[in-house]
This record gives C-alpha cells, sequence and structure tokens, in this order.
C-alpha cells in the first residue's frame, strides 16, 4: 500500500486509481515456467525460502 500511495503523489492521481495500475500491471506479467517431465514449474526469484516437502503437507492438510 506504500508503495501504491507514493505512486499516486508522485503521478497525482487518486490512491485507488494507483492500486488498479498496479494490480493490472501484475496481472500482465506471467511468471516464468517450464515443463519437467509433463508438470509446469516455476522458479523462484534467488533467496526464496525453501519449501520443504514436510512444510507442503501441512499445508495440503488443509484441504478436504
Amino acid at each position: 500500500m506504500a508503495e501504491a500511495a507514493k505512486r499516486a503523489e508522485m503521478l497525482r492521481i487518486s490512491l485507488g486509481k494507483a492500486v488498479s495500475d498496479l494490480a493490472r500491471r501484475g496481472l500482465q506479467v506471467a511468471p516464468p515456467t517450464r515443463e519437467v517431465n509433463g508438470l509446469t514449474v516455476f522458479d523462484p526469484p534467488k533467496g526464496s525460502a525453501r519449501i520443504s516437502a514436510r512444510k507442503v503437507k501441512e499445508e495440503l492438510s488443509d484441504f478436504p
């Protein structure tokens, strides 16, 4: 929200318009993907936290 507020002030537009513009820009940029053994995967940005198999199991336990 702080970035949107800075953008709104800099461009002299409403905060709502700044948020909408940023959301639209974000939707237009598809993350880079590749296919591995028939499965579409993406490479997270460098420095991102690793997700262990244990964490995946924990998160999936919320699904029916």
